[in-house]
């Protein structure tokens, strides 16, 4: 499946496959919670109902504590400035909610400003709105 997800040319294909992974990881989270990457990935995917679905079942599976958060958070960051407005407030919408959760903004910080500031990919503008917000 993660295979497929990895390398399907076919958007829906891809899509379907995010939503099986997260179907998988409620009943067997310990085999998901290992791949976790590839999940985070498809936010980086170069179609927008991917990343959109991609970060739609992210925010389910870690809001509903079936997905433990690791360093990852700073990917879902990066989507509070997404061109597609509908993706940069699904964000917006799921770091509200986390931030209400035992700190947890508070505590992956760190590993999210290391992660949006590596690589100088982003514009300086863009992570400095990033931070505000988080």
């Amino acid at each position: 499946l993660i295979t497929i997800m990895e390398r399907s040319p076919d958007a829906t294909v891809r899509s379907n496959a995010v939503i099986a992974l997260g179907d998988m990881a409620v009943c067997f989270n310990h085999l998901i919670d290992e791949n976790t990457d590839f999940l985070y990935r498809r936010l980086a995917d170069n179609d927008a109902s991917v990343k959109r679905t991609c970060l739609m079942t992210l925010t389910f599976l870690i809001l509903a504590g079936q997905v433990k958060v690791k360093g990852q958070l700073g990917e879902m960051a990066k989507c509070l400035e997404d061109e597609d407005r509908r993706i940069a407030d699904l964000a917006r919408m799921f770091f509200t909610e986390l931030s209400t959760k035992d700190n947890a903004v508070y505590n992956h910080f760190v590993d999210m400003f290391s992660l949006l500031s590596a690589g100088g990919r982003m514009e300086e503008e863009s992570f400095k709105r990033i931070i505000r917000f988080l």
